[in-house]
């Protein structure tokens, strides 16, 4: 087993069982906890209608090699890598050649969540098809602003649900020198494949992808908290 545990935290005590535990414990044995019960759900707290996990800081959605990223939602949707740099970090480098790709997974009513960290000044989250046609979902330097075609956002946030709507100034937010996570709610897609970074006027030249989550529902505020504070815990955010 490698340093990183079952689930990618570092092993080093038996998991317990639900049946173990009083309810009471110390930091570490809740993250074994987390362990515990990630077999079937990844370990995030928000499962209802998750319809993709994939998290390069777990070993059983990741190895560190190889070009599928396996989805730990149970659901079977392992996304395709294309030009894969992974860092043990638990991370994947942003570049110019780096994509994920997975038919079927978008649609309308969707959260899609990003766990990553960019210093890029244009970069493109998802194009229709994993062709890099002409249907998109980007942020764009021209004017500061999020840059959409054939996709509408009804909220976009970074790190939580419960500050500003970064929706019409998505540019502004994404560059920073720390790891965020981006929320993209109540989105309909004209389109249902996921294609990260494919659009070539809009691909990522530098950052990190940790994670990415596909909701079909559009999360709560509270619930995109709760997200947040699961990777914040696991001190990528």
């Amino acid at each position: 087993m490698s340093d990183r545990g079952i689930y990618g935290f570092k092993a080093g005590r038996p998991a317990m069982t639900d049946q173990q535990n009083s309810g009471n414990f110390t930091n570490d044995e809740n993250i074994h906890l987390i362990e515990t019960n990630a077999k079937h759900t990844g370990g995030v707290p928000v499962t209802d209608n998750l319809t993709a996990e994939w998290d390069a800081g777990k070993a059983p959605s990741y190895s560190g090699s190889g070009t599928t990223w396996t989805d730990l939602s149970g659901n079977g949707n392992h996304a395709t890598l294309t030009n894969p740099s992974w860092n043990s970090g638990g991370y994947f480098v942003l570049s110019t050649s780096f994509q994920v790709s997975k038919t079927g997974v978008l649609g309308s009513n969707k959260t899609v969540i990003y766990v990553m960290q960019t210093t890029d000044t244009q970069a493109l989250f998802d194009s229709n098809g994993n062709t890099g046609g002409s249907h998109y979902l980007a942020a764009y330097r021209s004017g500061n602003k999020g840059y959409y075609s054939n996709v509408t956002a009804g909220a976009v946030y970074r790190n939580n649900g419960t500050g500003t709507n970064i929706v019409n100034n998505l540019y502004d937010y994404i560059r920073s020198s720390n790891a965020y996570m981006i929320s993209f709610v109540n989105t309909d897609y004209n389109w249902s494949g996921f294609g990260f970074n494919y659009y070539s006027s809009y691909q990522f030249d530098s950052g990190k992808l940790y994670a990415v989550l596909i909701y079909d529902r559009n999360l709560t505020n509270s619930e995109i908290g709760e997200l947040y504070t699961y990777y914040n815990g696991r001190g990528i955010v």
